[in-house]
Formats: C-alpha cells, sequence, structure tokens
C-alpha cells in the first residue's frame, strides 16, 4: 500500500514538475550576409530564442540544410555555446559559409546571374539538464548575392599640362558594375606603361558610388618627368598598360580586383 502511495506521489509530482514546464518557442529573426568574396558568401540566419521557463537552456547543437535555386546545395552542423537565461529571449547566430565557385558550377545554366533564390531548413537542439534535449525547426528564404568581379577598361588620356621638363596627365578607367549590389569606393594602386616604359606607381580614385548594374569612371593621374616620353604626348595616340591590383568597397566589405589591362588610346589636350 505504501509502495503504490508513494509510486502515485511520484506520479503527481511529475504531472506537476510538466504542467510547470513550457516549450521554449522559436522564430528566424532575419538574415543577411555578413562579407563576401569571389570565393565565399558568408550568410548569417539570426534565431530568435524565447524561454518562458524558470530555468535557464544551452544551445546543444544547430544543423541546417541549404538549397540554392530549388536544389539541395550543403549541409551541415554546429555548436554554439550560447546560454539562453531564465525567462528571457536571446538571438542565436547561424553562420553558413557557401562557397561562390560550387554556386557557378550548380548554375550552369545561369552564369551570369547577380543573385539567387535560397532555402535554409534545420533544427536547433536546447539543452534544459534534467528535462532532456528539445528541438526547435527553423526555415527560411532569401536570395543569395553571386560576387562578379567589377569590368574594367582603360580609356582615354588627357594631358592636362606640358612643358619641356614634364607632363601632367590623367587617365579614364571606365568599371562596370554587375554585382546586385553598388560599388562605393574604388582605390589602390596600379603600375602604369606608356609607350612601352614603365613609369612608375599611380593611385585610382572612384567619384561617387556604382550602383547595381551601372557603369562609372576612375581617374588616374600622374606627373611624368621622363624626358624621351614627352614628345609622345604630341602625337595622337599612345600604348597604355596597368597592372596591380585594386580593392572595390562594397557593403559586405572589399573585394580585391586584380588588374592586367593593355590598350592603345587617343590621346586628347
Amino acid at each position: 500500500m505504501k509502495r503504490l502511495l508513494v509510486i502515485a506521489l511520484l506520479a503527481s509530482g511529475c504531472a506537476e514538475l510538466k504542467d510547470l514546464v513550457q516549450k521554449p518557442t522559436l522564430h528566424v529573426e532575419g538574415a543577411h550576409v555578413a562579407s563576401l568574396s569571389l570565393d565565399e558568401v558568408n550568410l548569417l540566419v539570426d534565431l530568435g530564442i524565447d524561454n518562458p521557463n524558470s530555468f535557464g537552456l544551452a544551445v546543444a547543437g544547430i544543423d541546417f540544410a541549404l538549397s540554392v535555386d530549388g536544389r539541395p546545395f550543403l549541409d551541415g552542423k554546429t555548436t554554439s555555446g550560447i546560454k539562453i537565461a531564465a525567462a528571457s529571449k536571446s538571438t542565436v547566430p547561424v553562420a553558413v559559409g557557401v562557397p561562390v565557385p560550387k554556386i557557378l558550377k550548380t548554375l550552369t545554366n545561369l552564369p551570369d546571374a547577380n543573385e539567387v533564390p535560397y532555402k535554409i531548413e534545420g533544427n536547433i537542439t536546447l539543452n534544459a539538464k534534467a528535462l532532456g534535449d528539445v528541438r526547435l525547426p527553423f526555415a527560411h528564404e532569401g536570395r543569395l548575392p553571386i560576387p562578379h568581379l567589377p569590368k574594367l577598361s582603360i580609356g582615354g588620356l588627357r594631358v592636362e599640362k606640358l612643358s619641356l621638363r614634364s607632363a601632367q596627365i590623367k587617365l579614364d578607367l571606365g568599371v562596370k558594375n554587375p554585382n546586385a549590389f553598388p560599388v562605393t569606393r574604388l582605390g589602390g594602386t596600379l603600375k602604369l606603361s606608356l609607350s612601352g616604359t614603365e613609369v612608375g606607381d599611380v593611385d585610382a580614385s572612384l567619384a561617387g558610388a556604382i550602383e547595381a548594374g551601372k557603369e562609372g569612371t576612375a581617374t588616374l593621374g600622374t606627373e611624368i618627368k621622363i624626358l624621351a616620353l614627352l614628345p609622345k604626348f604630341a602625337e595622337k595616340e599612345i600604348d597604355v598598360k596597368l597592372a596591380g591590383e585594386l580593392a572595390a568597397a562594397t557593403p559586405f566589405g572589399p573585394m580585391k580586383i586584380p588588374v592586367t589591362l593593355e590598350k592603345k588610346v587617343s590621346i586628347r589636350k
């Protein structure tokens, strides 16, 4: 009889404990691109967890599957170590590195696409120690930018000032932005050669941003003091060569642009 009473009390206690425990809830707060390069797009998905209980929770693990353009693309698992305090809300970030070359290989029918639809689905496992694990599902859809190198082209050369000892020149560099995001700045130093003679380093600067899918012009200016080159500026055309690397500023961080250009351009005075 006593044994039955103990069992009944234990069962009653478990039932009361169960009634006191509330299941945590989850909602996707949003997703954004944390950074990107020509090699990888780093996607960050923020999961909002609401713990209504009088005890804390720990994130035991997160598993996810990412599809791109409706096709399975990659899956992964991660641990965050984030603690969710009692009666509080916390944001748990899920970082996903998406390799750009794999996207381009997958989307062979859309080689010039500048963005692609994606869907991420998964589960977050929360541990409440004595109560065990709780798994909460999540899903989110959006569009992922596919970065492409801005296309550069040498424009005309202007002689601003010409004397017997030097020439002040400016060279136009056409910039076409094929991306779904703006290029806010373009800068760096390039090696300039004229008519096969290396002149030296010149700085490139871009006036204003180049919006998605638009074109703009960067300007390179320098003073030429090589006497053998000065007569060349009296001609109509000149061979121009540029080499080096520029950095394009984007909303997701800088993008490096290797430069190797050569062209015979007209001289304007």
